[in-house]
This record gives structure tokens, sequence and C-alpha cells, in this order.
């Protein structure tokens, strides 16, 4: 597609996954730990959905319940713009959700927060 045109444009809808920097217990995750799931999410988005962008320059911040109190956390976001057919689309957002769940389970997560065309998932 040119910028001259914009007519070729293609309706896409945004995924992101959300990296955590510390585990439920207020533990920091090692730059290797981290890096081991970036790279992981990254190379599923790329086979999924052709590619990603990942963005460590953002804070964040959950309630636990458990913990009654605010944890903070420095994530990485995974993103990318999906433009596959409804059947496609579902496979691969089936896939997404499994990784997010192995990685909430993995990395003794609360929760992983994964969004998809606007609509927030944690997976608890």
């Amino acid at each position: 597609m040119t910028a001259e045109n914009e007519d070729e444009q293609t309706a896409a809808i945004l995924v992101i996954l959300i990296i955590p920097s510390h585990r439920k217990n207020d533990e920091k995750l090692s730059d290797r730990v981290r890096e081991k799931w970036r790279r992981d999410a990254q190379t599923l988005f790329a086979k999924l959905f052709g590619g990603s962008t990942a963005f460590e320059a953002v804070e964040g911040s959950y309630w636990s319940d458990d913990q009654e109190k605010v944890l903070w956390d420095l994530p990485i976001a995974v993103e990318s713009y999906v433009t596959l057919s409804v059947d496609h689309r579902n496979k691969a957002f089936a896939e997404l959700r499994e990784f997010a769940r192995n990685m909430r389970t993995n990395l003794d997560q609360e929760s992983v927060m994964l969004v998809i065309d606007n609509c927030t998932y944690f997976f608890e």
C-alpha cells in the first residue's frame, strides 16, 4: 500500500500482550528471563501475524486482591496489527491465549493481560 492509494487499506485489529518485570511476590524477573519471554512472544507474533513491535518504556500498576496492595511493574508490551481472515484469526488468537496462560504460570503471575481489538483479557 502506498500513501497515494489509501483505498487499498485493510482494517486491522490491534493485539497487545504484556510481559511483566516482576513476579506476583514483587521479586524482579532476571533480564535473561524477560528477554526469553519477549523473544518467544515476538517469534509467536511473527509466526501468527507476520511481525511485531515491542516497547519497554512503560510503567504498569496492578491491584492485587490477594495482597491488598498495588503491584508495580515495568512491563514489555508486544503488539501487532492483524489482518487475517476470521478463521485464521480465531485459530491464531487461541494459540496466543494459550501462550498467555503458560506465561502466567511460568512467571508466577496473578494474571497476564492480553488486548485484542480494544477488548482486554486477564488470564488468571
